[in-house]
């Protein structure tokens, strides 16, 4: 995770990040090379490109929006 916070200039990423990706929600469990894992509500869980259409929230509030 500290690698992506680095690169990407997001000190505030961290396990249980709120994002949203084609309209799905879930949350960041963890990291895996340069991309995001997260768990979707729905149960799915997927490996993200952090800049690639993510939208973060922190405490609710949206954070970044990062559209490639």
């Amino acid at each position: 995770m500290t690698y992506i916070q680095n690169a990407y200039k997001m000190p505030w990423l961290k396990q249980g990040t709120e994002v949203e990706y084609m309209g799905k929600r879930g949350k960041i469990t963890g990291s895996q090379g340069g991309y995001i894992l997260v768990a979707y509500e729905n149960g799915e869980d997927a490996a993200l490109n952090p800049l690639n259409n993510v939208t973060y929230f922190v405490d609710g509030k949206q954070v970044a929006d990062c559209f490639q």
